[in-house]
């Protein structure tokens, strides 16, 4: 454990508007709830990589921000669902078991923040996931996307004020870069599906040439041409023309 914790620690970043949020609570004399609010987050982010060390997801890096944390994982697009899942309820959880232990005021108005539907808060984890049920891979990223950008607008247009026109223009930056990588995304998918083979207790057939409709979490079983295919058949043929 004691080493699990060393390796943890030197993954931990801090953004630069942590810096300046931590600088800006100091002159203002709000240091000790900006304290209070860093706790909250650190707690919250325990949750999450408890749950991610019981089905021992690799752990890129651990991000802070002044509005809460990232955890990026070194993991396949196809992991299952359900693990996922669990990961992403344990910091909310955690959160509201220290909230027992330890009742601020500043709990539930930033766990509500977190559940937005904004990338990359839990909230647009939790939609997309909810959208991997029923829809492609693929799409599901623009419906992130496009709840993201109406979310934040929303947010701007209700509350105007300085951190919210900061932390609004940091969330629609990470939303333009990550629709922007979205074909790197998307192909990594695409190729991890070819590389191994899954199997799955749902099935999609799809009947035209169109990778794009694949699923998270389901095998696809391709018509076209009045022949049958299998994923890694279609995906072989896509590579090769991509080459």
């Amino acid at each position: 454990m004691l080493s699990l914790m060393r390796n943890i620690y030197h993954k931990v970043y801090l953004h630069p508007l942590l810096y300046f949020f931590m600088l800006l609570a100091t002159l203002t004399a709000h240091f000790q709830e900006f304290c209070t609010f860093m706790l909250i987050i650190f707690v919250h982010e325990c949750g999450h990589l408890l749950f991610a060390f019981l089905f021992q997801w690799k752990i890129e890096r651990v991000l802070f921000l002044p509005f809460g944390g990232m955890i990026q994982f070194k993991e396949r697009l196809n992991k299952p669902i359900y693990q996922e899942f669990f990961i992403l309820i344990g910091g909310p959880l955690f959160q509201i078991i220290f909230y027992q232990i330890y009742p601020t005021i500043y709990h539930y108005p930033l766990l509500i923040f977190n559940l937005l539907p904004i990338y990359p808060l839990d909230g647009s984890k939790f939609l997309f996931l909810f959208c991997n049920l029923f829809m492609s891979y693929y799409k599901c990223y623009w419906m992130l996307f496009i709840s993201s950008y109406i979310t934040v607008i929303f947010l701007l247009l209700s509350y105007p004020s300085l951190y919210a026109v900061i932390f609004g223009c940091y969330l629609l930056f990470q939303n333009i870069d990550m629709i922007k990588d979205l074909s790197n995304i998307f192909l990594k998918f695409l190729f991890e599906r070819y590389e191994q083979e899954f199997f799955y207790y749902r099935k999609k057939l799809i009947k035209q040439n169109n990778v794009k409709k694949m699923m998270r979490d389901v095998n696809t079983i391709f018509f076209y041409n009045d022949t049958f295919y299998t994923e890694r058949e279609v995906l072989k043929r896509y590579f090769l023309n991509k080459k």
